[in-house]
């Protein structure tokens, strides 16, 4: 079998998801749409990739 680092994986994720409630938390409620979720989920995962 390989060697997957899930947890590292999982944890990754799960940076990148707080990052992207927390920065939608910020926005007011009527301005968030999914494109707008989208991109930033998109655009936190890029910031933690190259981390």
């Amino acid at each position: 079998m390989g060697n997957c680092n899930c947890t590292s994986q999982r944890n990754r994720f799960d940076v990148i998801l707080e990052l992207t409630l927390y920065y939608l938390d910020t926005l007011p409620e009527d301005d968030v749409t999914l494109d707008e979720i989208e991109e930033t989920f998109i655009t936190m995962s890029r910031l933690v990739n190259n981390i």
